[in-house]
């Protein structure tokens, strides 16, 4: 990474849920990172968009272990279930998945600039290990259909969006 980037990205809350980002936002910090982590970015995003990168080392923050450790259902250490064999049996509510924009860093110079979305995963959270600025986070690729996802990067890396038609 980027000198100053740790890998977290800056996702704001919008209002209405489902709105595009603001054009310009100067992050929310550890409180915005936990509820993103616990509940989920309220902004649209898509493949071609951008987001910025989250700079600092905000894993540190216990809550953001905290929550973390609540998506995965144990505490640190210790490996919660994997996913299940079948796509079919994994919901969108299960609250392992987490959908997470795949992003070219190589445009992070260090500054908190905007980054390129390049797709969608879908992955499986299963273990937090380490504490503070050494943590690890631990997860498996999955495929699931979003009910909100629409088209796609012509890539297939997991996070699909049901079928709709266009008049």
């Amino acid at each position: 990474m980027a000198p100053g980037n740790w890998k977290w990205l800056d996702f704001p809350q919008c209002s209405p849920v489902g709105s595009n980002a603001p054009a310009s936002y100067n992050g929310g910090g550890v409180p915005n990172l936990v509820q993103n982590i616990s509940y989920g970015s309220t902004c649209a995003y898509s493949v071609g968009g951008a987001v910025n990168p989250q700079t600092g080392a905000n894993a540190n923050s216990i809550n953001t272990a905290t929550a973390i450790s609540n998506l995965i259902g144990v505490p640190p250490n210790i490996a919660g279930p994997s996913a299940p064999a079948s796509p079919n049996q994994i919901s969108m509510s299960d609250r392992q998945l987490v959908i997470v924009p795949l992003v070219d860093w190589n445009a992070a110079k260090g500054a908190s600039v905007a980054i390129p979305i390049m797709g969608f995963a879908a992955v499986w959270i299963t273990q937090l290990q380490g504490q503070g600025a050494n943590i690890t986070l631990t997860g498996q690729f999955v495929q699931v259909v979003d009910q909100y996802g629409r088209g796609g990067a012509s890539t297939s890396w997991g996070a699909y969006g049901a079928p709709f038609l266009v008049q």
